[in-house]
């Protein structure tokens, strides 16, 4: 199992319990159901870099977990855990796509008050970049469902029924590719094995370039026009900014 309870110390308080907690109606019911022990199960849980670093490990080394815990703190030992989890789940962020690159199933947490939960739910349905994408489920959200019994129970779903984590992965083949620049790969070795693959944009570069021409076009200007004129112009950069974002990050698929 692979767990990212959050990138700062407000998160990861609000849900360590609920990840250890599900973990352990999750292995307790194996181990009493399936005559398994917790040396079957381990759970690994990512520490991001950071100011907070050393009070999310103290907090996540202080929750209660059934099985054995290994913490992971570099982004290269988070991707090799993702690869070997069969079930994850992490809070709303970057960690969600990452687990979607590397076609691990996880579940969606959302720090999110009451008020906003309803509102979300009645307008939009979906908080994440991903499911927001396809207008519909990538990942499961469990938004306004934050414990522990819900968890258990959608690991175990995946866990007794593989194919529904198979479906999970179908449905990325059409979303993270067109999210990324598409570029050709003249590895040596690759070539020599007679392989093809394909190779896409780190999406870090990606956002970062976008940004950076944001920033170019709307500090180009005209600063000396009257007001008026310059806030049309900038309501245009404004403009293309969201066209151009929308293009990069929400695609449009081909049902």
């Amino acid at each position: 199992m692979f767990a990212s309870p959050g990138s700062d110390i407000g998160e990861v308080e609000k849900f360590i319990d609920t990840i250890s907690g599900g973990a352990s109606i999750f292995v307790n019911k194996y181990i009493s159901s399936e005559k398994m022990s917790a040396e079957n199960f381990a759970i690994v849980v990512s520490v991001p870099q950071g100011p907070d670093a050393e009070a999310i490990r103290a907090k996540i080394e202080s929750a209660k977990w059934p099985c054995k815990l290994v913490i992971t703190d570099t982004q290269d030992a988070k991707f090799q855990a993702m690869c070997a989890s069969d079930l994850g789940i992490a809070a709303n962020g970057e960690t969600v796509s990452e687990a979607a690159a590397l076609q691990l199933s996880t579940l969606i947490l959302d720090k999110m008050d009451p008020w906003h939960t309803y509102m979300m739910l009645i307008l939009n349905n979906w908080n994440n970049d991903l499911n927001i994408t396809v207008e519909g489920e990538i990942f499961p959200e469990l938004t306004g469902q934050n414990f522990p019994e819900k968890v258990a129970e959608l690991w175990e779903d995946w866990y007794r029924n593989p194919k529904l984590r198979y479906d999970y992965i179908k449905k990325l083949t059409s979303v993270i590719p067109r999210m990324l620049p598409e570029s050709d790969t003249t590895t040596q070795e690759i070539i020599e094995e007679g392989l093809e693959f394909k190779r896409f944009g780190n999406p870090q570069q990606v956002i970062n370039s976008q940004l950076q021409y944001f920033i170019d076009t709307y500090e180009s200007c005209e600063k000396e026009s009257t007001e008026h004129s310059l806030q049309d112009q900038r309501k245009l950069v404004i403009g293309q900014m969201n066209d151009d974002m929308d293009s990069i990050f929400i695609p449009t698929l081909n049902q």
